[in-house]
């Protein structure tokens, strides 16, 4: 929800690139480096033939609109992980909690 000011321009996804390294990208920022190394080259390629899916989800929500409640029936629960998370999540989720439902989206 990069719209609410609250991340920093660093973890802009770099949407003018081919999808597989954006999803390699995507995939390092969120679960590290490390993460990504220890994985075989297996799974990383199925990491990477997620880009198109993951392109399509990064710009498919209009601003102001990741909230389209009334749509599901099931329980939303917001969270932002621990310690570790990226203090734009934190800042997020709280946003999200202070403002769910919010306007609904169509």
């Amino acid at each position: 929800m990069p719209w609410l000011g609250l991340h920093p321009p660093e973890s802009d996804a770099p949407l003018g690139t081919p999808p597989e390294v954006a999803a390699e990208w995507f995939f390092r920022r969120l679960v590290g480096d490390a993460a990504w190394e220890r994985m075989g080259e297996e799974a990383r390629r199925d990491r990477r033939a997620d880009g198109p899916a993951l392109l399509a989800d990064l710009t498919g929500i209009p601003p102001g609109c990741a909230v389209r409640s009334g749509r599901h029936h099931r329980p939303d629960v917001i969270g932002h992980g621990g310690a570790a998370s990226f203090a734009h999540h934190v800042e997020t989720a709280r946003w999200l909690a202070a403002t769910y439902p919010g306007p609904a989206c169509r």
